[in-house]
């Protein structure tokens, strides 16, 4: 499973995630409590993923900032590397908000976050490809 271990997240990104941990975990079920920053606005909220390897997460907010928002990551593997397909139903007037208003400056964080999240991904899928995956 590529990516797993995203309650490591505030070690990669600390100046967006504040804190990521798990507070129940049972198959492919977690339960995480999440704190967030994007812009100037901070999130917390606790959110369910479900891991369906090798290659997918689905994702939901189940309460806090933005409950009801649901996301599916999707990872690809190719010749050339890993591709990442995102795909988020925001819920909340909030979240609303913030995508609408502030879109430009999301938009280049977004940018940021998922340059560098590539370079993890592709870590983690040579670690599997040579056996060192966890």
């Amino acid at each position: 499973m590529y990516f797993k271990h995203s309650e490591r997240a505030p070690e990669w990104f600390p100046e967006r995630f504040k804190s990521m941990k798990i507070v129940n975990e049972t198959g492919n079920v977690r339960t995480m409590e999440c704190e967030e920053k994007w812009g100037r606005r901070q999130m917390k909220y606790v959110q369910r993923d479900v891991m369906t390897p090798p290659n997918r997460v689905e994702q939901e907010i189940v309460s806090g900032s933005g409950k009801g928002t649901k996301s599916m990551w999707t990872l690809e593997e190719t010749p050339n590397g890993t591709n990442l397909q995102l795909d988020v139903e925001t819920n909340g007037f909030e979240m609303w908000l913030g995508s609408t208003f502030f879109r430009g400056r999301l938009n280049h964080e977004l940018q940021d976050f998922f340059n560098g999240l590539a370079g993890i991904i592709e870590e983690d899928r040579l670690n599997l490809r040579q056996g060192q995956g966890t």
